[in-house]
């Protein structure tokens, strides 16, 4: 493990016993009021960090969910500055990782590459749209995508099997994901319309995920596990990969009767006992991407609510701002009970930027 990690470690575990998962900083007001407030907070000057408690720093990931309700929200210019600050440190070491550290070093969690860190990166230069901005990056981003590619991907444009790589999930160890299959018809359509060259451009993503992944209820998790899990059931419509009306409800259909979504969105799996294989970090963080509940992944799942349920949804978008008035600020994970998450070692962020994200559905379907 590398010594920078190790910091991070060190840095999160003094907070926690800071915090001990209930001294959280409160903002004052309704949790409209909460929100604004927690971005404004999140810009330092130079860019949109990805919390106001254990990760006040860059998250390729993080910043790409969340960027489209950025713009909508009136920061554009904060999110230029942001991606042009990932972009600028990226390129000096010459490979794009997970996130950065708070003084703005490069790395990865887990050791391992991760696909979706490059896909999301990527869609961040397409949809910000500045062309000034891709056109000096251009060469960098080109040579990364070879790098997805050499990585990620066999000679047939599939995701490698019985490679560990990083993810959404990234305590579990998984063969040939759905959700990274997912990442890699993101790079392919990212490059298409950024001008870029990819190595497997002709690769049909769309009936690869249908062939290898759809079971007739739900995507399964990886190419030999069929657990229903979230992610694979979210990300391949919330991306808009997969655009098929019915196979949507039948997904959406499979996590409620699971209880994914209870007592909100939103569980991985239904029983910690389906978490599967995980690096040995997982040990500090007990049901860590188990049966905990994700705002992460909760709010993507609720845009796939809407579109079949718009009723739901709005149900949904109330209990977040339940809980975000409770707590006075929007936290990153909760326990199966729904109370905030904590272990003997961690305890769970806050001032999450995925508010903004919230914020867009409480105008939508509050």
């Amino acid at each position: 493990m590398s010594i920078a990690i190790i910091r991070e470690g060190v840095r999160m575990y003094r907070r926690h016993l800071h915090v001990k998962n209930k001294y959280f900083k409160r903002f004052t007001g309704d949790a409209t009021s909460i929100c604004h407030a927690i971005l404004a907070q999140l810009w330092n000057g130079r860019y949109l960090r990805t919390d106001l408690g254990n990760y006040p720093q860059f998250w390729a990931r993080d910043f790409g969910m969340t960027l489209p309700a950025l713009l909508k929200l009136g920061m554009r210019e904060e999110s230029r500055a942001t991606l042009a600050y990932a972009l600028n440190r990226y390129e000096e070491a010459g490979r794009i990782t997970t996130h950065l550290t708070p003084a703005g070093k490069p790395i990865s969690f887990p050791q391992a590459y991760s696909p979706d860190s490059a896909a999301y990166l990527l869609r961040s230069v397409r949809i910000l749209g500045d062309e000034k901005l891709l056109k000096k990056h251009k060469g960098f981003l080109q040579r990364e995508t070879r790098r997805f590619a050499e990585e990620a991907l066999g000679k047939d444009g599939r995701v490698k099997r019985k490679k560990h790589l990083g993810g959404m999930r990234d305590h579990a160890i998984r063969n040939a994901s759905c959700y990274d299959t997912v990442m890699a018809a993101i790079m392919q359509q990212e490059c298409a319309l950024l001008g870029l060259r990819y190595k497997h451009a002709k690769t049909d993503y769309k009936k690869v995920l249908i062939n290898d992944y759809w079971t007739g209820t739900h995507f399964k998790d990886d190419v030999t596990n069929d657990t229903l899990t979230a992610d694979a059931n979210i990300y391949p419509f919330w991306l808009g990969i997969i655009n098929d009306q019915e196979k949507l409800r039948q997904a959406v259909r499979s996590m409620q009767l699971a209880g994914l979504d209870k007592p909100f969105p939103i569980k991985y799996v239904k029983h910690r006992e389906e978490q599967g294989k995980s690096i040995w970090q997982n040990l500090f963080v007990k049901d860590w991407e188990a049966d905990s509940v994700w705002p992460m992944s909760g709010l993507p799942y609720i845009d796939l609510v809407a579109k079949v349920d718009e009723e739901r949804a709005r149900k949904h978008v109330r209990q977040y701002e339940r809980l975000i008035r409770k707590h006075g600020t929007f936290l990153e994970v909760y326990d199966r009970e729904g109370k905030p998450y904590t272990s003997r070692f961690f305890s769970t962020g806050e001032g999450m930027i995925w508010c903004a994200q919230w914020l867009m559905q409480r105008e939508k379907w509050g």
